[in-house]
């Protein structure tokens, strides 16, 4: 039996009849939904049509249990919140009735699917890491498990060893007494760098697991939100900005113009013909016309010069590649690895120790301001934009960490709205100098209790492998809006 498992669809009609295409090609016998049928989309309806007719299995996610009632908005964003009032009123009695009897959890032959994890499906936790994984291991005893929720493809491996290890998604043969979890990523809204939506095909026979990727049309669904004047996805802008080419032009119009085209008044009834000298004539004339004007183009074509662009767009600052920063091996484990935020910035609006990319230059500003006696950097935008920091490489040397912690913290101004994801980059330095990606973490930075008005923290424990020689941290959004970044802290850990 072959399996398509697709997961959070959230009310994207659009990539959800891309994603059918494509299982219809690869020869499926049954469809699994993860769940998150609904949320944040503008097709609520349609997509729970088509998953009725076509998906096997649909599974509760947490959006779907508060579209219908069983799930508390309390720790929704407003964004999310604002979306499920609006599916209530979109989706018939008969769409709720079914969404109400949607269950936790499917079981098959050595497998189980869920949308969160398995500890406690109703409480839908996430499974990004693999101490977050840990609690699903202990539930279950099926080798093989399906899960939701992050919208990041990912695959989850324990052994004899009993050490869980988290690795990129690819396509693998399942092994004789190992573990997977396994996530399929998202059809409505990708988190991935390339936002094409992604789903998997279990082969139960062959034990075997396919990871399928592809595009959909990300600008209709844009338009869709826009049209409806509603509180955009964040997610879907920056994907939809990632996906931007840069103008280099400002645009013209090819097309007629058609306003006085409707209804012809007063016009000529009938017109005499010329004679055939006049003819003549006239076809002389515009012949003559004719190389004239030729001439005149090809004259041009070789004297004026095309004018350079004025605008600036996307681009790294500095362009260049930062030093690597080497950790000495005493460093103790309190100590920040990575550099402080200047005072000020340089020449060029450089932020010593650090690189920041911008999507179009003249419009998102850089300031460097000081809170608690720490240097913060603070960045503007007047339309939704990509922004992303980066760390240099951490060259983590003879150092024993077992584990890395991030903490952070983002302020947000009140016209705030776009989405924070951060993100630890784990690498291994082969022999030709070349680096090889271990693994990304990424995760959401979120409103935290206890936090100041329009903060927003991440304090997360990055757990390395023997491999590990080198990391990076990075903040990546698209947002509209006032944003301040206090200086992270990234500190080693040796106890397991």
């Amino acid at each position: 039996m072959r399996y398509a498992i697709i997961s959070d669809i959230h009310a994207n009609a659009t990539a959800l009849k891309a994603a059918l295409a494509d299982i219809a090609s690869m020869k499926v016998d049954r469809i699994i939904c993860l769940g998150d049928c609904v949320g944040y989309g503008m097709e609520p309806a349609e997509t729970l049509e088509l998953l009725y007719r076509k998906a096997h299995v649909v599974l509760m996610g947490n959006h779907d249990a508060a579209v219908c009632g069983k799930l508390s908005t309390a720790s929704f964003s407003e964004r999310a919140t604002q979306a499920v009032e609006r599916h209530r009123k979109q989706i018939s009695p008969t769409g709720m009735r079914w969404l109400e009897r949607l269950p936790l959890i499917a079981e098959g032959t050595n497998f189980r699917c869920t949308h969160g994890d398995f500890s406690r499906p109703e409480l839908f936790r996430y499974v990004y890491t693999p101490e977050e994984a840990t609690p699903s291991w202990q539930a279950t005893t099926d080798p093989i498990l399906f899960v939701g929720h992050t919208h990041f493809p990912r695959i989850h491996v324990i052994g004899k060893s009993g050490v869980s290890h988290a690795l990129d998604f690819c396509d693998f043969e399942c092994e004789e007494g190992k573990r997977y979890i396994i996530n399929p990523g998202s059809i409505g809204a990708p988190r991935t760098d390339d936002a094409c939506s992604t789903y998997c095909i279990y082969d139960d026979k062959a034990k075997s697991i396919e990871f399928r990727s592809l595009p959909f049309d990300y600008k209709a669904y844009v338009r869709a939100l826009q049209s409806a004047n509603k509180n955009m996805d964040p997610t879907v802008l920056q994907q939809n900005a990632d996906l931007s080419m840069p103008e280099v032009r400002e645009g013209l119009s090819f097309s007629h113009n058609t306003q006085n085209m409707e209804a012809a008044q007063n016009v000529v009834q009938s017109i005499r013909l010329p004679s055939t000298r006049f003819l003549q004539r006239l076809a002389t004339t515009l012949v003559l016309g004719l190389l004239l004007i030729i001439a005149c183009i090809i004259y041009f074509m070789f004297q004026i010069h095309p004018v350079e662009e004025s605008k600036e767009v996307s681009g790294f600052i500095p362009p260049r590649e930062l030093p690597v920063v080497m950790i000495l091996p005493q460093t103790p484990l309190d100590k920040n690895l990575l550099p402080l935020f200047p005072k000020e910035l340089s020449r060029r609006d450089i932020v010593e120790g650090w690189r920041y990319s911008v999507e179009e230059k003249p419009l998102q500003h850089v300031q460097i301001k000081e809170r608690d006696g720490r240097a913060t950097l603070n960045f503007t935008h007047d339309q939704f934009l990509r922004l992303e920091v980066e760390s240099p490489l951490i060259a983590l040397g003879v150092q024993k960490f077992k584990a890395l912690r991030i903490s952070s913290r983002i302020r947000r101004s009140e016209n705030f709205n776009g989405t924070v994801m951060a993100n630890i980059a784990l690498l291994a330095r082969k022999e030709d100098g070349t680096f090889e990606s271990l693994s990304n973490s990424s995760f959401e930075v979120r409103n935290t209790r206890g936090e100041p008005t329009g903060a927003m923290s991440v304090n997360r424990k990055i757990s390395l492998t023997k491999r590990t020689t080198h990391v990076k941290f990075s903040l990546t959004t698209t947002f509209k809006g006032s944003l301040e970044v206090e200086q992270p802290l990234l500190n080693g850990e040796k106890d397991d």
